[in-house]
């Protein structure tokens, strides 16, 4: 998964996922809750050593790319924790990751905190590579299984 992170200037390959769920509005219901849990369980639960994978291939382009221990409060955390349940829990589902990309450079004009040299065209091939890496970890695990 891909999110966007619109606060650093940097990649992040998000390493866990925290049992914490923030709504900053009403939700369906008109219910306003600030903070909860996503479910029953630990308070974090981790991507797994891939993730380190995946960061070496995201360097391996030249980009600056960091690990992150913090998906967010909301909508990306949640995917995470979901991903990474359905990944020990669901056989098809072997492996699952989230990438945070900074706002990218445009034409002419970067964004306030875009990453510096990062463009449209130049983040397809840190995206390719860490699909690639994906691709091939995921091989890997249904082989050992």
């Amino acid at each position: 998964m891909f999110g966007l992170a619109g606060r650093t200037a940097h990649v992040r390959i998000e390493t866990r996922a925290r049992n914490a769920v923030t709504l900053l509005w009403p939700d369906a219901a008109q219910t306003r809750v600030r903070k909860g849990s996503i479910g029953p369980g630990p308070n974090a639960m981790r991507f797994g050593p891939h993730a380190l994978r995946l960061l070496r291939a995201a360097l391996a382009t030249g980009i600056d790319a960091r690990p992150s221990r913090d998906a967010g409060s909301y909508l990306c955390n949640y995917l995470s924790w979901r991903a990474i349940e359905a990944a020990g829990t669901d056989d098809d589902l072997r492996l699952a990751s989230f990438v945070h990309i900074p706002p990218l450079a445009r034409g002419g004009a970067a964004p306030r905190r875009a990453a510096r040299g990062l463009r449209w065209k130049s983040w397809s091939m840190p995206a390719r590579r860490c699909c690639w890496k994906m691709v091939v970890l995921a091989r890997q695990a249904a082989r050992d299984s």
